[in-house]
């Protein structure tokens, strides 16, 4: 099918006349959306990084803990494994000495 410009200019989103008479309205992708993905990546990117952060700098700290408390060790090993979270978190929230 051939298109034919009203107005001579194409791409401008408004309806084109086909060559048998009929109208037929041109979609025009915006040329920003692009950018938009790119920056939400960006974003995603960042927050991804942060999370990994956090996930590393609590694993040195728990580290840190169980490697100077020998007791903390002991006690970390003999726990069952549905307890070791909750008594893990309780002893990274406790300040530590």
């Amino acid at each position: 099918m051939a298109y034919v410009d009203e107005d001579g200019s194409s791409g401008s989103g408004e309806d084109v006349h086909m060559l048998d008479g009929h109208k037929r309205h041109q979609v025009v992708v915006p040329s920003g959306s692009g950018g938009r993905k790119r920056s939400r990546k960006a974003n995603g990117d960042a927050i991804v990084d942060a999370m990994l952060e956090i996930a590393a700098a609590s694993k040195m700290r728990a580290n840190a803990i169980l490697k100077n408390e020998d007791s903390a060790r002991e006690i970390f090993i003999s726990l069952k494994g549905e307890r070791r979270l909750p008594w893990l978190q309780c002893k990274l929230s406790a300040p530590h000495s």
